[in-house]
């Protein structure tokens, strides 16, 4: 039985919302959790993207801690690692 969900058969159409989207069409055939290009040309998934930003902004705090208390590498290697999680995170969610 096939689904009538419009999302089964045309999600790249249906779910880019923007026109002319800066990076050019979706090429996945999934799309997570918000439509792509909804609120900009730029970002494909503004929100999942924004959300990103406060990982990004915490592992730089922590890692700045790390330096200023002289911590040993384990803790460094801790938040450079959600740095990282949140850094690919806008990158994947972005484009």
């Amino acid at each position: 039985m096939v689904p009538r969900d419009p999302f089964y058969r045309r999600p790249i159409e249906v779910l880019s919302l923007h026109p002319d989207p800066f990076w050019g069409l979706p090429t996945s055939i999934v799309d997570w959790c918000e439509a792509n290009y909804a609120h900009t040309p730029y970002v494909a998934e503004f929100f999942n993207t924004l959300t990103a930003v406060p990982m990004v902004a915490v592992s730089a705090w922590g890692l700045y801690l790390c330096v200023k208390y002289g911590l040993e590498l384990r803790f460094y290697l801790c938040w450079a690692g959600i740095g990282a999680v949140g850094l690919y995170s806008l990158i994947i969610q972005g484009s």
